[in-house]
């Protein structure tokens, strides 16, 4: 009975010794982690915003091969839904609870085998050089015996925070960095114009057809042209295998036209333009690399696009020399 007693006051004694020094540690984990990126927030944002981007820097992807991620989508934006299981890591999900876009983002994790919310906050701040990217987590308050634990496990979370920006940081800044011009125009601009839905492959052709015709009208009748052609992007479904183009020669103002022929007005507006220099016919991918910085950047068009043809290809036999201007109103 003597030994009993004492491993029973031996272990009173050590549990009263846990709680007390339990008391001196941190009672959840919060810290957060910074990195500068030399790229800006939109390239930045949309890596966090988008839950199925994370595959590509997830730092607990790449140590857990065991997670499958389930995705749950409202338009990418708050009550967005990753969910996970894992063998190694246990299961899990994280929620988006606040955007702002292109500055702020909160998200809401819970764990299976952790009771509680615990909420990671990314914050992106432009600064010389780029943009800083903060990652804080103020996780959920610990039970004291398990504090210790808590203080041991934060060291590591640290480290794969460190990770992350990492991953994100590399990721961001071999985003190619695209030099816009914001625009004004001031009075409204008339052209002569042919309006076509045609297949993509009819392309090689129609610029030469539509103005070959439009230049014989202005010949026949003595009318002098303005500036540059134009061709205004009405639709374009590369699915479908259409594109919807108004192909136009700029003039003084409106005039009565030859048949099949319309009068096509660009309004007074601002735009933003980007200057392609290159062939025509590799033009899909600065397209799609423009379309994307926009949506990235939250800037909604309020018309279609345009392009002015400011190198004649006739006279210039250096494609790469060859200028076209994107306008896309704003």
């Amino acid at each position: 009975m003597k030994i009993v007693k004492i491993l029973g006051i031996s272990l009173l004694g050590l549990i009263v010794l846990v709680v007390v020094a339990s008391l001196f540690f941190p009672d959840r984990m919060k810290f957060e982690r910074s990195l500068v990126m030399s790229a800006s927030p939109d390239a930045i944002y949309e890596e966090v915003a988008n839950f199925e981007k994370w595959e590509a820097w997830s730092p607990w992807i790449k140590m857990d091969p065991t997670i499958v991620n389930a995705y749950e989508h409202s338009d990418l934006g708050p009550n967005t839904v990753m969910k996970w299981t894992s063998t190694e890591s246990g299961d899990g999900l994280q929620t988006i609870t606040e955007m702002v876009k292109n500055e702020k983002i909160v998200t809401k994790l819970n764990f299976s085998d952790w009771p509680g919310d615990n909420f990671a906050t990314w914050t992106f701040e432009e600064v010389e050089g780029g943009t800083k990217v903060t990652w804080s987590m103020n996780g959920a308050p610990a039970m004291l015996p398990f504090r210790p634990l808590v203080a041991l496990m934060q060291g590591t979370v640290e480290k794969s925070y460190d990770m992350g920006l990492a991953a994100i940081k590399e990721i961001a800044e071999k985003k190619p960095s695209i030099s816009w011009e914001e625009v004004t125009i001031d009075a409204p601009r008339w052209a002569i114009a042919i309006r076509d839905t045609i297949s993509i492959d009819e392309m090689a052709t129609i610029h030469g057809k539509c103005y070959g015709k439009i230049a014989t009208f202005l010949s026949e009748n003595n009318i002098e042209i303005a500036d540059k052609p134009l061709c205004v992007n009405h639709g374009w479904d590369p699915k479908n295998n259409f594109i919807d183009l108004e192909l136009a020669i700029p003039v003084a103002d409106s005039i009565a036209v030859g048949e099949g022929m319309n009068m096509c007005q660009i309004p007074a507006q601002k735009a933003m333009m980007y200057r392609y220099y290159g062939a025509y016919d590799a033009m899909e991918p600065t397209y799609e690399m423009l379309f994307a910085d926009l949506q990235r950047k939250g800037i909604e068009l309020s018309g279609p696009s345009w392009e002015i043809y400011v190198t004649d290809p006739m006279e210039e036999k250096d494609q790469s020399k060859v200028e076209t201007d994107l306008y896309f109103p704003i």
